[in-house]
């Protein structure tokens, strides 16, 4: 490298030298600025009883730091070499709500900053209500036996006659007939009040099962001895539906048609209408059959397959509303 000679000094200067020589004053200069601007920043956590805590997470950022350090067995923390000013921390640990504190006004010229005693408290989070409904799936009462449908299982899409095959000591047989306890129902009501005659099959073929709340099974001595309260006969056994309080009016209905092979025909309508114990139908029907198509629940009217020929077609539509 060539040099530069100073003919006035008599001496040879290096300009690479020259170089290095300046950076190390600036650096010098600035290490020493920033030694004279270092803080020491400490303090210690606590939890609301008072009671130091240990390994929480403490964040300190300023205008020119990013630290971080964990308090010790006796909640205390300690940074060191804080440069900036405005200095915020914030303490964090599971199971405590985050703390957070600021010192926008930090004297620079101060060389400690004691934060004293920060406390920490238990993070509470509000959980919504869970409610928990049980309910007693037999519930017994001097002459009645109550079943509560909603403790039993059973596909709530069907109607009655397959709820009531789900219940103990009550079976359903194939045409219909409802036996509890060894003995045959004989009557049906809804709410205490007589249900279309009290024909079983109209309830237990009509009345969807989700309509229902609970199904009573009643020794039945009688209206006389019921108002009486003697019982001097046997007992009968009639079951009484208890609807859903949303489910007190139901309209239901059905539609049947059919032909046979020996020019044989017949057709029916009927709709029902049940409001808290008032009834309402309207019924039509006509055949060639001499067939009696409104027997109430009966699902295939009487004797009407033996009427219409060798081969019968039969379509029955049925439809059941609350509205």
């Amino acid at each position: 490298m060539q040099s530069l000679f100073d003919e006035t000094k008599g001496r040879e200067y290096h300009p690479v030298y020259t170089f290095v020589n300046y950076y190390k004053l600036v650096f010098s200069a600035e290490e020493y600025v920033w030694s004279g601007d270092k803080k020491e920043v400490y303090g210690i956590v606590i939890d609301t009883a008072g009671n130091p805590l240990k390994g929480v997470s403490v964040h300190l950022t300023s205008s020119r730091d990013t630290l971080f350090s964990s308090t010790s067995a006796t909640g205390y923390f300690h940074f060191g070499r804080v440069l900036g000013n405005d200095i915020r921390i914030s303490c964090t640990q599971i199971g405590l709500s985050i703390l957070e504190r600021s010192y926008p006004l930090y004297n620079s010229s101060t060389a400690k900053l004691d934060v004293g005693k920060l406390t920490m408290f238990p993070h509470v989070s509000l959980l919504k209500e869970i409610v928990i409904l049980k309910y007693k799936p037999i519930v017994y009462k001097q002459d009645t036996v109550q079943f509560n449908l909603d403790a039993f299982q059973f596909d709530r899409r069907a109607l009655l006659e397959e709820a009531l095959k789900a219940l103990p000591n009550v079976q359903v047989s194939r045409d219909g007939s409802v036996y509890a306890f060894g003995k045959p129902i004989s009557s049906v009501k809804v709410d205490g009040k007589r249900f279309f005659g009290g024909d079983v099959l109209t309830a237990t073929r009509n009345l969807p099962a989700d309509f229902v709340k609970s199904v009573q099974v009643i020794d039945f001595y009688g209206d006389e001895a019921t108002a009486k309260g003697i019982k001097s006969t046997e007992s009968e056994k009639i079951l009484n539906i208890v609807l859903r309080e949303d489910k007190k009016k139901i309209t239901f209905g059905q539609a049947t048609v059919g032909g046979g092979t020996a020019d044989r025909y017949l057709g029916s309508i009927g709709v029902n209408r049940f409001d808290n114990g008032k009834e309402y139908s309207i019924v039509s029907s006509i055949n060639n059959t001499n067939t009696n198509l409104f027997s109430f629940g009966s699902p295939n009217g009487g004797e009407r397959e033996r009427e219409m020929g060798s081969w019968p077609i039969l379509l029955t539509l049925q439809m059941v509303s609350t509205k």
